[in-house]
């Protein structure tokens, strides 16, 4: 094999990764990180726990006492948060894309918890 013919094969094989990237941006580059969206969604809800808990001096016993709207209680795949409250603590969990506890990459398990006082 030449080395033009190695050249143009290396330059065909690069322009062409380079318009699937393209094309990905264009169609996909707008769209949420579901991470992201849970984590926001998490840290919305851990402020109004913890504003909760400041004006009535107790935990919250289910989330939807926080009066916050269904989707801010929901995990990025629409799931809604698991809620454990304990004698020290409240947790909300989502269980990840696969709705099931463990996991890792796009199964992983996410949670936030605030501590009682």
């Amino acid at each position: 094999m030449s080395s033009t013919t190695s050249k143009l094969k290396l330059g065909l094989t690069i322009g062409i990764a380079a318009l699937v990237i393209v094309l990905l941006l264009v169609f996909y580059g707008d769209v949420e990180n579901p991470k992201k969206i849970s984590l926001a969604r998490m840290n919305t809800v851990e402020m109004a726990i913890n504003s909760f808990i400041e004006a009535n001096g107790r935990a919250p016993s289910a989330l939807s006492e926080l009066g916050l709207p269904e989707e801010a209680l929901q995990d990025h795949i629409g799931e809604p948060f698991k809620y454990i409250v304990t004698e020290d603590s409240v947790t909300v969990l989502s269980y990840g894309s696969d709705k099931e506890s463990g996991g890792s990459f796009f199964k992983r398990d996410y949670s936030v918890t605030v501590d009682l006082p």
